[in-house]
């Protein structure tokens, strides 16, 4: 027979928990961060920013306007600069593919 113990405990995270546990992710896992909130934001996620980003600005909290600017002013830029890096990686593996085959015939 084995004893079993079962506990259930509830923590409450303050957002400064949150902020570390984040910084301390890699990148894959903070891009995993940024797909669950995508999941569980069931559709307003665009609208909680206006939210927040209108009690950044009310409240006046620099450090918060700045960490957000510095985070998604730039992610457009980055996104379009990473999918223009995999074109153009692709375009170089087809064209090394073509100058294989036309070397062999």
């Amino acid at each position: 027979m084995t004893d079993e113990t079962k506990l259930q405990v509830s923590v409450q995270l303050t957002p400064e928990q949150v902020a570390e546990a984040w910084w301390g992710l890699s990148s894959d896992e903070q891009a995993q961060f940024y797909a669950h909130l995508h999941r569980i934001s069931k559709g307003v996620l665009c609208l909680q920013t206006a939210y927040m980003v209108s009690h950044i600005i009310e409240t006046e909290n620099s450090d918060a306007r700045d960490a957000f600017c510095t985070i998604h002013n730039h992610s457009t830029e980055y996104v379009e600069t990473a999918v223009d890096m995999r074109c153009h990686a692709a375009i170089r593996g087809i064209a090394k593919m073509a100058d294989a085959a036309r070397a062999t015939h």
